[in-house]
């Protein structure tokens, strides 16, 4: 019954990830999320606009 049993188990998760992995991963999920909600408030995005807001120079109404 053992090869009927490990058929029936769920794939096991991936192993976590690194802590360079995982700062990666949110880089890119931020600049990915702020490029929509950018260009939904109507601003012309580009990676210059993202660092600023990034970084927290970014003065709304600002080109």
């Amino acid at each position: 019954m053992r090869d009927v049993v490990i058929e029936l188990f769920p794939t096991p998760p991936p192993a976590p990830l690194s802590r360079e992995e995982y700062v990666k991963q949110a880089s890119e999920i931020y600049t990915h999320d702020a490029y929509h909600s950018l260009s939904i408030e109507g601003y012309v995005v580009t990676e210059d606009l993202i660092n600023r807001i990034r970084n927290g120079s970014f003065v709304e109404g600002s080109p």
